[in-house]
């Protein structure tokens, strides 16, 4: 898998245009729910840390619905299960296609970056260690 469609993808979910989106789709849906998982789990450990409320998940995707996200593109209920999932070992996502929770992370993922205004050094230093966390993810070692 190629690391630069990996990080071409990543700057696509942060709202950072860069290369040709068709060549996107030389990647995997696999790959694809990889990165996206992945930005989440970094982006909402920056944000609330080791822990967030349900309380905490309600007032995030309140504020970003409409202000990062379009309110009509993310379901308020659906977002705040997203970002619970993380947290609890519970089925808050069970029935919901993989589809619609990779879309759901990708625009909670631009909402957190962008409320907690990364950039510069801080964004670059966001981008490292989220394709850090795929490479360890698809290491075959890491799956033995």
């Amino acid at each position: 898998m190629s690391e630069s469609l990996q990080e071409d993808l990543l700057r696509r979910i942060l709202g950072l245009e860069t290369g040709n989106p068709a060549e996107l789709s030389a990647l995997d849906a696999k790959t694809v729910r990889l990165i996206s998982g992945s930005a989440f789990a970094v982006a909402l450990e920056k944000r609330f840390g080791d822990e967030a409320t349900p309380e905490q998940a309600r007032q995030f995707v309140e504020h970003a619905r409409g202000r990062w996200v379009k309110a009509e593109a993310l379901n308020p209920v659906l977002g705040e299960h997203i970002i619970m999932a993380m947290y609890e070992d519970s089925n808050l996502l069970g029935s919901v296609p993989a589809v619609d929770v990779t879309a759901g992370q990708n625009m909670l993922t631009y909402a957190l970056i962008s409320d907690l205004n990364l950039s510069g050094g801080d964004l670059e230093g966001f981008i490292r260690e989220t394709l850090e966390l795929v490479s360890d993810s698809s290491s075959p070692t890491d799956r033995a």
